[in-house]
């Protein structure tokens, strides 16, 4: 079975400013990735607030 995803989500621990967001998605023409769809260090530091538990069980 080929998959055909609708969208892709890119996670790094790296940040990213709006400039370099576009630039991201610029260099994988093709690929359904949106700005929305990319998170970087702030982005995962921001859910793991919002989420602690998850947080406090890895460390």
């Amino acid at each position: 079975m080929k998959l055909a995803p609708t969208r892709y989500i890119l996670a790094t621990s790296v940040s990213f400013t709006p400039a370099r967001e576009d630039e991201i998605i610029a260099l994988m023409e093709g690929v359904p990735l949106a700005p929305a769809n990319i998170e970087g260090r702030e982005d995962l530091n921001n859910l793991l607030g919002l989420h602690q538990t998850i947080e406090t069980r890895h460390f």
